[in-house]
């Protein structure tokens, strides 16, 4: 069988003493987890979880007066008393942020992994929270160095949210890719909030700019899957009892609980990305053997990796086109299906409107330096690529098109289709409507005004 193969090839590399497989002969997946998510060339003395666990430790939660406030709001929105508060609390916490900042210096983040039931699924990650608090706390420090015109401070707190979001985006559970993922559209969304709301010059922005666009990798962002690979295979083999002929028995009862808790943790992914694309389909584990699904499972995981390196709006297609490629991964089984909507959603809802950000970015800075160069704002995005500012226009990942810019009176607006895929006129998506089903509206990237009351909302 291909699962003795598996046992094969990982157990040399497991620690003396340890076994491949616990007290009910279920192989230790999160052990191979964290065999396969460790870099190959891993140095300790580049592992940024030292610092990381550090800043944990150090950090100061926030004082009972301000703690249900949101830090995304601009800082002279906020009452004096409650900024001053804030101003406190960031000083309490500098010795945390500290470690915060050093750990963007380092080149990959890797923490062992245990798990709650010895499971993928139950893989615990307990810094998150924290970790989105001292996220918040750098992203303000950045508006307060802004506001005080201190930009290439401003500039170095966003860049050590961005690489912390990058640490967050390797190789790990899609629990941490969804939260990475945001941690960099937050430090894209403070930059542009940075640039709607002090007054800048090119210089000013190309502090902001050029230091972000250093770390920004402008290849296809896609979810890594290699940890959909292992939760695919833990839940399988826990889907069916043992026994002499070893695995051949469906165990319904366990199958169905299984799938109840993997489509728990993927309507969690959802809530933390946003939408929820595609649909289920029905359960059938009628007549399939062990060896039978697991040769779907795998074979439909590596379609599912040229699915996921597709643009939005060609996944769209396929979600809305019977029998593509991905809907019959989905029906090829019901844990597959399961893995599927969240890769799929992870892809949409993090990964493209994070893409969608940074080409939006691009044209937001060249257009602010047209209007600094010129007085005046461009016709449109083609006379910024006729002045060399743009090397060429941005294509929109969820329409396939140029990236919407135009001219509102004295300001102007850039935006993405985003998840609905279609045009509405640079209306911003509504709370209710991005999270309960309805998916009128675009990604408003510009006025960043308008970008931050969204992202407020979206939280």
């Amino acid at each position: 069988m291909r699962i003795v193969v598996i046992i094969v090839l990982f157990c040399p590399v497991l620690l003396a003493g340890n076994t491949c497989t616990d007290a009910n002969g279920l192989i230790d997946y999160v052990s191979i987890y964290n065999i396969e998510s460790r870099p190959k060339d891993y140095r300790p003395e580049n592992n940024a979880a030292e610092y990381y666990q550090k800043a944990i430790s150090l950090f100061v939660e926030a004082p009972d007066e301000i703690r249900n406030e949101n830090l995304k709001v601009w800082p002279a929105d906020l009452p004096d008393e409650k900024a001053q508060i804030i101003k406190q609390w960031i000083k309490r916490n500098d010795p945390a942020l500290a470690h915060l900042s050093a750990s963007a210096e380092k080149p990959f983040l890797w923490m062992e992994r245990t798990s709650s039931d010895g499971s993928v699924l139950g893989i615990l990650m307990p810094e998150l929270a924290k970790m989105r608090n001292l996220a918040d706390l750098l992203c303000y420090k950045a508006k307060l160095a802004a506001i005080e015109g201190k930009f290439n401070e401003a500039a170095e707190e966003i860049c050590a949210v961005y690489k912390i979001g990058e640490h967050y985006t390797e190789p790990v559970t899609m629990v941490e890719q969804a939260v990475g993922t945001g941690f960099k559209s937050y430090a894209i969304e403070t930059a542009l909030t940075i640039m709607g709301e002090v007054k800048t010059t090119k210089k000013d922005r190309e502090l902001l700019f050029d230091s972000l666009k250093k770390h920004i990798k402008e290849e296809n962002f896609q979810p890594d899957i290699m940890v959909l690979r292992l939760i695919a295979l833990d839940c399988l083999q826990r889907m069916y009892v043992l026994n002499e002929e070893s695995r051949r028995i469906l165990s319904e009862t366990e199958a169905r609980r299984q799938l109840a808790m993997l489509n728990l943790h993927a309507q969690g992914l959802v809530m933390l990305s946003g939408i929820s694309a595609g649909e289920h389909y029905k359960s059938d584990f009628t007549g399939i053997s062990y060896q039978q699904a697991e040769d779907l499972l795998l074979g439909g995981l590596e379609d599912l990796k040229k699915v996921t390196v597709l643009d939005a709006w060609q996944i769209n297609e396929m979600i809305n086109t019977e029998n593509s490629v991905l809907q019959k991964i989905q029906k090829a089984h019901p844990v597959l299906n399961t893995l599927a909507l969240t890769a799929v959603n992870i892809k949409l809802a993090a990964y493209e409107r994070l893409r969608a950000q940074v080409y939006c970015l691009k044209i937001i800075n060249a257009v602010l330096d047209f209007r600094e160069t010129t007085g005046q704002l461009p016709v449109n995005s083609d006379e910024l690529k006729n002045v060399s500012l743009l090397q060429k226009i941005p294509i929109d990942p969820f329409s396939g098109k140029k990236m919407k810019y135009e001219r509102v009176n004295d300001d102007f607006t850039v935006y993405s289709y985003d998840i609905d895929f279609d045009d509405d006129n640079g209306k911003s998506r509504a709370f209710g409507d991005f999270m309960f089903g309805g998916q009128d509206g675009d990604l408003v990237v510009w006025p960043a005004k308008k970008l931050e009351d969204a992202a407020f909302k979206r939280k």
